[in-house]
């Protein structure tokens, strides 16, 4: 360990929701993480076939027996202050925990008294409680007020918002290039295609085509493009074609250069219609290379875009937000999905259309906008900086009690 620093074991997923936390702490604090570091290694003690075993048992545990995800820190004597990410350390040392939403931290699958007893007895040993989002803060107090509102007061205080910021080493904005051959560039990167709007991207673009010079560059991810993503492909990119829309497609894993120049940086307009986003990382790497964004109005999604013009507002929210939900399994969670977004998929489909064309047509209004995403990531409420002096703020204080 390195003298004079605070050592601070942070533990959560490898995410680059959570890189600048570990790569840009304030001054004078170390962050050591678990499993990966940020340049994709694998830090080798921590994942062997035995760790990995341990881990899905407890999980598979949990989940049976209604636990909210606990977890045990390994050598937590070398550690000033535990952080973890949608987990609950079990450890006698200092701790803060980060929430992405109250479900992270029960397992989606537990919604129940006993789980609460559990989970709100550890959370009021926490030093401090970070959401990622005001929607994820107001999940958790939401929470607390329905099992246990005598010490509603006590978790307000001791939780704060925290945003996720951008690693800008990625992005050149310099590089970008713009309407290039005066056509008009989307950018839609989609983990998980099924759930992430790419029907509606793609019928939103038929539309569009017949009247604007447009084109589109999708990325997606392997493991999530199943038969009836390849379907929908084969089905909407010929009539595409055929429209004179330009599409640019890849499947394949991408280094994040790769993705910022490829796909970022190469457009006009980022759009993400999404069923299932609690925040939505991919909108900050766009907002970083310069993109306006429009998305869908879930959880964190209207405080990251910042303009109600630019958010599709879903009439039901696909997600799990019912505070009387006792108990749901993932695959009928999937079919919930499923279900409201055949039922609202041509609404979604219009909007979209209509914003996109609405940008098209005011180019001050997209130039203003430009602006306003730079500033954001740059110097405002997504900026390190920013990260930083709430963190130091957060950490200091954790220490001290």
């Amino acid at each position: 360990m390195v003298p004079n620093v605070t050592n601070i074991f942070f533990l959560g997923p490898h995410h680059p929701i959570f890189e600048t936390v570990i790569k840009y702490p304030p001054r004078g604090y170390r962050v050591i993480t678990n499993v990966y570091d940020y340049s994709g290694r694998y830090i080798k003690e921590y994942h062997d076939k035995f760790y990995l075993t341990a881990k899905n048992t407890a999980n598979n545990f949990f989940r049976v027996f209604r636990f909210p995800r606990l977890i045990l820190i390994p050598r937590e004597h070398l550690y000033d202050l535990i952080f973890t990410v949608n987990v609950l350390p079990l450890t006698k040392k200092p701790f803060i925990v980060c929430a992405e939403t109250i479900y992270h931290l029960i397992g989606y699958t537990t919604y129940n008294s006993f789980t609460a007893s559990i989970l709100i007895k550890i959370l009021k040993r926490a030093k401090a409680i970070l959401t990622i989002s005001h929607a994820s803060k107001e999940s958790v107090i939401n929470y607390i007020r329905l099992f246990k509102p005598e010490i509603l007061k006590e978790i307000q205080e001791k939780t704060e918002v925290v945003y996720p910021a951008v690693d800008l080493s990625y992005c050149n904005p310099s590089l970008s290039v713009r309407q290039k051959n005066g056509i008009f560039w989307l950018v839609h990167v989609n983990t998980r295609p099924l759930l992430r709007g790419l029907k509606e991207v793609l019928k939103a673009l038929t539309i569009l085509s017949n009247k604007f010079d447009m084109g589109l560059r999708i990325k997606l991810t392997p493991r999530f493009v199943t038969k009836e993503v390849v379907q929908t492909l084969n089905h909407y990119i010929p009539k595409l074609t055929t429209l004179g829309a330009k599409v640019h497609l890849k499947i394949g894993d991408l280094t994040r250069e790769e993705l910022f120049k490829q796909f970022y940086l190469q457009g006009d307009l980022f759009i993400l219609p999404t069923w299932m986003d609690t925040f939505g990382y991919v909108f900050l790497e766009a907002m970083s290379a310069g993109l306006p964004c429009i998305g869908t109005d879930l959880w964190a999604i209207p405080e990251i875009i910042g303009d109600d013009k630019l958010l599709i507002h879903l009439p039901y929210k696909p997600y799990l937000t019912c505070p009387n939900l006792k108990y749901i399994t993932t695959s009928s969670l999937l079919q919930k999905y499923f279900l409201l977004r055949d039922i609202m998929s041509p609404k979604v489909v219009i909007e979209l259309s209509e914003k996109i064309r609405q940008l098209i047509d005011a180019r001050d209004e997209l130039k203003r906008l430009r602006s306003y995403v730079y500033r954001e990531v740059y110097q405002g409420k997504f900026s390190i900086k920013q990260q930083q002096n709430k963190l130091k703020n957060i950490y200091e204080s954790a220490l001290r009690r």
